[in-house]
């Protein structure tokens, strides 16, 4: 019994230190990514041709990234069907004959 419990107990500690393993590599490749893609921004923000201008002076910006800001950057899909309103399609042009 004393031998059977000896390797259960191994066991367990063994897939223990494996997840322990495990997540502190999942963790480090996090915190590279994070690393990674602050200095891609430091980098954006250093470089006025991607369209980001700081201006000191607009405060209205901040106070609205502080409410919940997120439509400020959101876009617009253009349309890519044609109107078809205006192309006679209606149903005012449906007539029997």
């Amino acid at each position: 019994i004393d031998e059977a419990l000896k390797l259960v107990r191994n066991r367990k500690y063994h897939v223990i230190s494996t997840q322990t393993d495990t997540y502190k590599k999942k963790l480090k490749n996090s915190q590279e990514t994070h690393r990674n893609l602050m200095h891609e921004l430091e980098i954006v923000e250093d470089h006025p041709v991607f369209g980001y201008h700081e201006d000191s002076s607009n405060y209205e910006g901040v106070l609205a990234l502080a409410n919940d800001g997120s439509h400020m950057y959101a876009f617009r899909v253009q349309p890519n069907q044609p109107n078809l309103h205006g192309m006679g399609y209606g149903s005012q042009d449906l007539r029997l004959a």
